[in-house]
């Protein structure tokens, strides 16, 4: 694949519009819409990395292994205080994102399989990205500290 190819997937991925991803339904939304706008050339590569299962079947599986304590903190992002950088933050969310364009890249040696698994971990952590709770305010870890009521129950969001 060429490299502007994964560009644009990335491109369109990461700045795709804001969709309710609190759920497993809400990531399988997000993959369905990113899913709509790949080229044929992407749709065939993300087939074979895939081993043609459909984004939005693999959409959550990051969130089926989040216990796992190497991509734990891969789903938010904290910021110390508003418009602050990037590079200034707790929670891997963007690197994890770079991590995965980086294994990504067709350049990079990686095997089949670490190639599939950066695929997944990139659907699925796009649709965190564009989830205000997992992009915080510096004191509640990206939105994991809030709690919620609903129908008289107070819970945390995730």
């Amino acid at each position: 694949m060429h490299k502007h190819h994964w560009s644009w997937l990335a491109w369109l991925m990461i700045f795709s519009l804001p969709c309710w991803a609190w759920s497993r339904q809400g990531h399988q939304w997000v993959a369905a819409i990113a899913a709509q706008h790949l080229t044929p050339n992407t749709q065939h590569v993300v087939d074979n990395i895939l081993q043609h299962q459909s984004m939005v079947a693999v959409s959550d599986w990051a969130d089926r292994i989040r216990p796992t304590r190497r991509y734990l903190t891969w789903h938010y992002a904290t910021l110390p205080q508003p418009h602050s950088p990037i590079t200034n933050h707790e929670g891997q969310l963007y690197s994890a994102l770079h991590d995965c364009l980086h294994v990504l890249n067709p350049r990079a040696q990686q095997s089949d399989a670490e190639r599939k698994t950066a695929l997944k971990l990139l659907i699925h952590l796009v649709a965190d990205a564009h989830q205000p709770l997992h992009v915080g305010n510096g004191k509640d870890k990206g939105g994991n500290l809030c709690r919620v009521r609903w129908f008289s129950r107070t819970k945390p969001v995730n």
